[in-house]
């Protein structure tokens, strides 16, 4: 027996107790819950992810932004829901790891079309990394802005 899903982290938790709760023993894969409990192998010893933990890809980030690029100057576009708050949260968790100069936290809510402002602001803000924790289609928008107006060019990495 066994269970696939695209279900985010609570909902992956939440079925995982269902399923587990009477003893069964039912093989449980997930293609989008990242939460870093869910890589614990003693409580779900029957629990695959197709995804890395946010632990592994805020460590990457860093590593990229620090030690590859070399970086420090990091502006923040995220969209004003649940996921991009807590990828946030978590990014700020490592900063011993490198210590990022936080410029620009931007949160866009979802019914904003005009990004001229959010343009501008990182423009200001002296930012060379930009990081995108927002929907495909407004990452498309602020990306077509910025490159018009003249955002991104060499040194800055997105």
């Amino acid at each position: 027996k066994g269970v696939v899903s695209g279900l985010p982290s609570t909902e992956s938790l939440a079925t995982h107790r269902v399923i587990s709760s009477a003893g069964n023993r039912v093989f449980q894969i997930d293609s989008f819950a990242s939460d870093d409990t869910l890589s614990d192998g003693s409580t779900y010893s029957y629990k695959s992810q197709i995804v890395p933990v946010d632990s592994y890809e805020i460590t990457a980030i860093h590593e990229l932004i620090c030690n590859f690029f070399g970086y420090r100057k990091v502006a923040f576009i995220s969209s004003n829901n649940n996921i991009g708050q807590a990828f946030l949260d978590k990014m700020t968790v490592f900063r011993d790891y490198c210590e990022l100069d936080q410029l620009s936290n931007i949160i866009i809510p979802q019914s904003v079309t005009d990004f001229s402002n959010t343009i501008n602001d990182i423009q200001s803000s002296g930012a060379r990394v930009i990081i995108l924790l927002v929907s495909g289609s407004i990452a498309a928008r602020i990306l077509e802005l910025g490159y018009r107006n003249g955002l991104f060019g060499e040194g800055f990495q997105i």
